[in-house]
């Protein structure tokens, strides 16, 4: 049975309308009328499924996708959709399979590629992650995605000057992107030397002028600060690096109140350390980093300062 056209059916046409505008349930009920009329038509339950998983019926997403695939068993995007829906629900080994068959299909589909690096590296495989991203910059070199992606992968993989490469490149096809400086900023202080570190909060501080609200790099250029004032003996950068952090936390970051307080223990502020350290346990950012024994063996020493301790107690 031929499908119809997608273009003259009425059905889908009012479905990917209200999908668009963002009212996902008249999207499924009108996709559902397309099937009711057109049982055999791939495309409607494909659409379907995105509306479903779009609202995160990930059971409803995939039956649609695998009655799309069913149809229609060369249907590209159907096998990219269900690859991503069965990623999300944890089934790697259905998404890894999806995608390799997407790329039988069609190896040209740097999507596909892109998509399954993130599979790659939530089971750290850098390597392979890498290869895919190299596949995806191959066939599309101004995906500026792939190049962030493929640098923290290089990093993962201990490849800083790899990384630096591709963050240069994220920043000349988008030179405002503040993501792009700060990433390379975190590959900078890899380094683990005072012109890297130097040069990180360079990068950073380019990224907050880009973006005032971007916590992350507030975070780190304050804890980037806190490492030259202890390892390299920077007189002012404990003081930099409260500002920063204070600033983190003002835009909500929990895990800038864990590392002020280390700052403030640092410079002789025992108090305002036990402070952060107890709003930190209280919003829960002990159970959501598993530090919470960690912190807690902090409180314990910031509030006996004068108990003797012995290497075995």
């Amino acid at each position: 049975m031929s499908e119809p056209n997608v273009e003259i059916e009425p059905n889908i046409l009012q479905g990917i309308i209200l999908a668009r505008q963002g009212n996902l349930p008249g999207a499924i009920t009108a996709f559902s009328e397309a099937i009711r009329l057109h049982p055999e038509m791939a495309s409607a339950y494909y659409n379907r499924g995105r509306s479903r998983e779009d609202m995160g019926d990930m059971r409803g997403a995939l039956a649609d996708y695998d009655q799309a695939i069913r149809l229609d068993p060369k249907y590209q995007l159907a096998y990219n959709n269900r690859a991503v829906a069965r990623f999300t629900a944890g089934d790697l080994k259905g998404a890894m399979a999806d995608w390799s068959q997407l790329l039988q299909l069609n190896p040209d589909f740097y999507e596909a590629y892109y998509n399954r690096s993130s599979l790659l590296a939530s089971l750290e495989q850098w390597s392979a992650a890498i290869a895919d991203l190299d596949q995806v910059i191959r066939l599309k070199s101004d995906f500026l995605p792939a190049y962030i992606r493929r640098g923290q992968a290089h990093l993962q993989a201990g490849g800083v000057q790899g990384a630096l490469k591709d963050f240069d490149e994220a920043i000349r096809l988008n030179p405002q992107m503040a993501d792009a400086y700060y990433a390379r900023g975190m590959a900078y202080a890899q380094l683990q030397t005072q012109a890297g570190l130097e040069q990180a909060i360079k990068e950073l501080s380019e990224a907050i002028r880009l973006d005032p609200t971007h916590y992350q790099a507030y975070q780190d250029r304050g804890l980037l600060h806190f490492m030259l004032a202890t390892q390299f003996g920077h007189t002012d950068a404990a003081q930099k690096a409260l500002g920063d952090l204070s600033e983190s936390v003002r835009l909500d970051s929990l895990f800038a109140r864990y590392i002020r307080a280390q700052v403030y223990q640092h410079v002789g502020n025992p108090n305002e350390a036990i402070s952060d350290l107890e709003q930190y346990l209280r919003a829960g950012g002990g159970s959501a980093y598993n530090n919470e024994a960690e912190v807690k063996a902090l409180l314990k020493l910031l509030k006996e300062p004068s108990k003797p301790r012995w290497p075995w107690s």
